[in-house]
Order: structure tokens, then C-alpha cells, then sequence
């Protein structure tokens, strides 16, 4: 597979096929990686994350989605890499870290859609999610990102259990990018959807974040809307979690 036609694929799945489950899978990818240190430290130390959290929030949701919406050879889709690169050159990054934040963005939205979203994703689909992520390493610079999907996810899940240990800056991040995401949910609701938010984060960010895990109804709930919405019309369903 080319990376133009991992990429028209990949468009597709995040724009029409799946696009509330992509949305919640890259809050989720990107709440990952506040749980490795050297990640989450970073991040904390700028200031950005905490104390600008909505700005930088819309700047990579617009970054990646002018991306994911041109892909690679159109104008607004190499500018979109030659922000990422621009903003990432200020800092001193290690080629396995920026190896995991794509390894995040790829693995992690792809386990999501299937344990959680209206499905899981097609053999075509997670291929063209690898070429696509392999591709913009190599624009990235990024180096040794696996050949296949799968070599690429145990790599991921290998650094994930070295890595995503108890930091102090990992709850604050988690905290702040929680409250962006609940935000158009209705005031009395917010401290329900933030259970079923910490539901999901998994048990590996939640201990490295001191996040305790939701009680059983909470996880029951979540398994109920689950199989609810995979009994509905996809139209129905379509916004019901898509976060702006």
C-alpha cells in the first residue's frame, strides 16, 4: 500500500467512517503520553499543556486534522508536517519517544474503535494506519518505526510497560485535558462523564496518573451505552462522543 492510498484510506476512517471514536482515540492517544516521564515532564515544563490547555489543544487537533484531511503532497498537508517538525525542533525529544507518540496515535484510537466504538477496524484499515504513520515518521525524521502493524504495536506495548510509571506530572495533565474534554457536557453530568473517561484510559495510565479505577457500575454503564450504540443506526450515533 502507497502512502497516498494509506492516506486516502485513513482520511475516510477518520473523517466519515469513525470520526467520534478517532476523536475519543486520540484524546486517549495523546493522555497517554503525559504517563512517560520524559514526555510528561516536557510537556508540564512549558506551561502550555496546564496553563493554555484549550489553545494548544485546538493547535494539534488542527495540525493533525489538516493533515489527516490533505495528507501528504498537498500544500496544507506538507505545512501541516512542517509545523509538527517546527514546533517539535525546539526541544530535545529522543528518537523512542517520538517513536511511542506515534506509536499512541496509532495503536491506541485503533484499540478503542474495537473495545469500545461502533467497530472494530478493517485489516485494510489498520494497514493504511501504519503506512500512514511510518510515512509521516520519515517526514518527521523519526527512525526504526517497524515494518508491519503489529511489529509496530508489541514495540509500542513494550516501551508502554517500561515507561508509563508514576510521575508528578501526569495527574495535572490528565486533570486538565479531562475537564477540555467534558466541557459541552451539562454541568450535573460532568463528574459521571469524567468516570467514564477515567474508565477508559486503562489501568497502566490510570496507576501512573494516581487516577483510581471506576466501580463496577460505572464500567457496566460503559459496556451498556457500548453495546447500545453498536445496535443503533451509525447515523445516530455518529456525534454522540465526538469532542470539539
Amino acid at each position: 500500500m502507497t502512502p497516498s492510498q494509506a492516506h486516502s484510506i485513513y482520511r475516510d476512517l477518520v473523517l466519515s467512517r469513525l470520526p467520534a471514536d478517532m476523536r475519543v482515540g486520540f484524546f486517549l492517544a495523546f493522555c497517554r503520553t503525559f504517563g512517560v516521564a520524559s514526555i510528561g515532564g516536557l510537556l508540564a515544563s512549558t506551561g502550555q499543556t496546564i496553563e493554555h490547555a484549550r489553545r494548544r489543544a485546538a493547535g494539534t487537533r488542527d495540525t493533525m486534522y489538516a493533515l489527516f484531511r490533505h495528507g501528504f503532497d498537498e500544500p496544507e498537508g506538507a505545512a501541516a508536517v512542517q509545523r509538527l517538525n517546527r514546533v517539535h525542533s525546539r526541544f530535545a525529544i529522543s528518537n523512542d519517544d517520538h517513536r511511542y507518540v506515534l506509536g499512541c496515535l496509532a495503536v491506541v484510537p485503533t484499540r478503542f474503535a474495537g473495545r469500545f466504538g461502533l467497530r472494530a477496524l478493517t485489516g485494510e484499515e489498520i494497514t493504511a494506519t501504519h503506512v500512514f504513520y511510518r510515512h509521516l515518521a520519515g517526514l518527521m525524521g523519526i527512525e526504526s518505526v517497524p515494518d508491519t502493524y503489529e511489529g509496530f504495536e508489541a514495540w509500542f506495548d513494550a516501551y508502554d510497560r517500561d515507561h508509563l510509571v508514576a510521575h508528578p506530572a501526569a495527574g495535572p495533565l490528565v486533570s486538565v485535558s479531562r475537564r477540555l474534554l467534558v466541557h459541552r457536557v451539562p454541568s450535573p453530568l460532568r463528574p459521571l462523564a469524567v468516570r467514564f473517561i477515567d474508565a477508559v484510559l486503562g489501568e497502566r495510565l490510570r496507576a501512573a496518573a494516581s487516577i483510581d479505577r471506576p466501580g463496577w457500575p460505572v464500567r457496566a454503564s460503559l459496556q451498556g451505552m457500548v453495546r447500545l450504540r453498536r445496535l443503533l443506526p451509525p447515523a445516530t450515533t455518529a456525534a454522540v462522543i465526538s469532542p470539539r
